[in-house]
């Protein structure tokens, strides 16, 4: 199975999607312990005690921001990876550096969501932050860019060391999985 860059980036979307749909209410919990204390449970049933819907709280810029991870984790990174290895550029250095450009990439374009989903999960009763659109208008606002990308070096680093470690993962692991593939994972006569 041969699968185009295009339909690559789409299922590493689509993963991401869904995972941030699995994880947002686990850290709306993590808020919310974080602000107030409490247990796991004590903190679960405070929340649901107020209205179950608010485990969604925040949900919208969960998922935006696992897709584009996932996009770079998944999709970004194994292409130009691909993409160096036709060019005959396969080495340690080659793959770190593909690993750098593509969690730049997702970092910079998720930080600002995972930056509107925390604030809006610590503020359950909507006091300054409502939906995604207004919490990034109240942020930037009131603060400008500066607020919006607070910690995004210390968050790129994590990002890109990760997308290299688990792409390394990947590639030992998948031999021993799957067998030895002797196409290569993507079709990249074109990036599409």
């Amino acid at each position: 199975l041969v699968l185009t860059s295009n339909e690559i980036l789409l299922s590493s979307m689509a993963g991401g999607l869904l995972s941030g749909v699995i994880v947002n209410p686990w850290e709306l919990i993590m808020v919310q312990q974080q602000r107030f204390g409490g247990s796991l449970w004590s903190t679960m049933h405070r929340i649901v005690s107020g209205h179950p819907i608010l485990l969604t709280r925040g949900m919208l810029p969960a998922m935006c921001r696992e897709a584009i991870f996932t996009i770079g984790y998944l999709g970004l990174t194994p292409i130009l990876e691909q993409y160096q290895k036709q060019r005959q550029h396969d080495s340690f250095i080659s793959k770190f550096g593909c690993a750098m450009f593509s969690g730049g990439i997702s970092t910079v374009l998720s930080h600002p969501f995972d930056t509107c989903k925390t604030c809006m999960q610590g503020d359950l009763s909507r006091t300054h932050f409502g939906g995604l659109r207004q919490t990034f208008y109240f942020l930037y606002s009131k603060y400008g860019l500066r607020r919006i990308y607070g910690g995004v070096s210390f968050r790129f680093g994590i990002v890109a060391m990760s997308f290299f470690v688990f792409n390394r993962i990947i590639e030992h692991l998948s031999p021993i999985l799957y067998g030895k593939q002797d196409k290569p994972m993507t079709s990249l006569t074109t990036l599409e």
